[in-house]
């Protein structure tokens, strides 16, 4: 029987159970799918709140660096794991695309920081993954305005935790989200710009607004009390997107069942004319 999108909702009989009615094997299949969905990872947006920045990472030699002692600037701040070649990678191609076409620079105007919050991640893969990424740069960028650091898990927790950013670890690998998040010359978080691909524009106008220390024209998540909500459409739907899919899975569950529930009852006026 065609289960629908979920394959693996498919049942063996197509009559259902042995009795005629609709075998539940497949539903707490589902369950465990939809809870895992439910639980998946999200971003908790928190717009003024501080990084710590007495905690210590490592740069790409190896060297131990106060989380303080790399800000002073605008700062782009992302969180990866250098081992993924999903959407870390498509994030961080994106970051390197979008800064070719602004007129800011790296290193003169903001830095960009990149910590891997995996604890496996070593400072000579970091170094690694830096080389790589300024060598594929459309212009220049000097080694210290695109930061990749490490360190050990609790230090990269509480960095991410401060953001709002939540990882849930899945077999060797990371489930989290792609965002961007803009901090202050004080460590700060002011924006959030969830996503692979970014607007220069948008970028650039943060910039400037965080140099001057002005709020974002158009804040991504609005401060004050609503800061815990997405608020332009495009943020919306990103912080909806979880929700949309777990949506999308019950929707194909109840397809399922309501096939399945049909097929019994068509087997059983079969057996009983």
């Amino acid at each position: 029987m065609d289960s629908g999108p979920f394959p693996f909702l498919r049942c063996p009989r197509a009559g259902g159970s042995r009795s005629g009615r609709p075998g539940w094997t497949p539903l707490l299949t589902a369950i465990p799918v939809i809870t895992l969905v439910a639980q998946a990872p999200r971003l908790v947006p928190r717009v003024g709140a501080a990084v710590p920045g007495d905690r210590v990472l490592r740069d790409e030699a190896g060297r131990p660096v106060v989380l303080s002692d790399l800000l002073g600037r605008p700062t782009f701040l992302t969180l990866n794991y250098f081992r993924c070649a999903g959407i870390c990678s498509s994030q961080l191609d994106g970051l390197t695309r979008v800064l070719g076409r602004m007129e800011a620079r790296p290193g003169k105007d903001f830095t960009i920081l990149t910590v891997s919050f995996d604890p496996r991640d070593t400072w000579e893969v970091a170094a690694r993954r830096r080389a790589d990424y300024l060598r594929m740069a459309v212009r220049p960028i000097p080694p210290e305005g695109w930061r990749f650091m490490t360190g050990d898990g609790p230090a990269t927790k509480a960095l991410a935790d401060a953001v709002g950013f939540s990882f849930q670890a899945a077999g060797e690998d990371f489930l989290h989200p792609a965002v961007l998040v803009a901090l202050g010359s004080d460590g700060r978080v002011v924006d959030y710009l969830p996503g692979v691909d970014y607007d220069p524009e948008r970028l650039e106008d943060l910039v400037r607004r965080m140099a001057a220390g002005l709020p974002p024209e158009s804040p991504c998540v609005p401060p004050g009390p609503a800061a815990h909500r997405f608020s332009p459409l495009g943020c919306l739907a990103a912080s909806l997107a979880g929700t949309g899919f777990i949506f999308m899975v019950s929707t194909g569950v109840m397809r399922f069942l309501r096939r399945h529930r049909n097929a019994g009852s068509l087997s059983k006026e079969r057996r009983h004319p």
